[in-house]
């Protein structure tokens, strides 16, 4: 599915959540690109979290958010555990806390997250 980012960016929410009514799954490259094969590992495109409550809303259920770390040198994918917002607290106070999940997910390895 192409991703808008101009007018057509309600296109692009609008089918998003559609698919995801129909029981589909969405994969969201959230990362910000630095170079060629290299991201921003202290901050995400922010955009796609607002279909967090307008799916709740539609769905009156909760979307999960699941990251994935891909090691490229261990040859491996990691699939964290999976987390949410808070439906009692509006999305713009959780921001910054699912960035940091979502980022935590992606860039840190396991020996990291065992260490802290």
């Amino acid at each position: 599915m192409p991703v808008y980012h101009d007018g057509r960016a309600a296109t692009t929410m609008k089918e998003s959540l559609r698919l995801l009514q129909s029981g589909k799954n969405l994969v969201i490259f959230p990362e910000i690109p630095t170079g060629f094969g290299e991201h921003d590992p202290e901050k995400i495109n922010e955009g796609w979290l607002m279909m967090l409550p307008m799916y709740e809303k539609r769905a009156g259920k909760s979307l999960k958010i699941r990251p994935v770390r891909l090691d490229l040198a261990g040859k491996r994918m990691m699939i964290r555990a999976p987390f949410g917002m808070n439906p009692d607290v509006p999305l713009r106070d959780q921001v910054p806390e699912l960035s940091r999940k979502v980022l935590q997910g992606i860039f840190e390895s396991e020996e990291r997250k065992e260490n802290t």
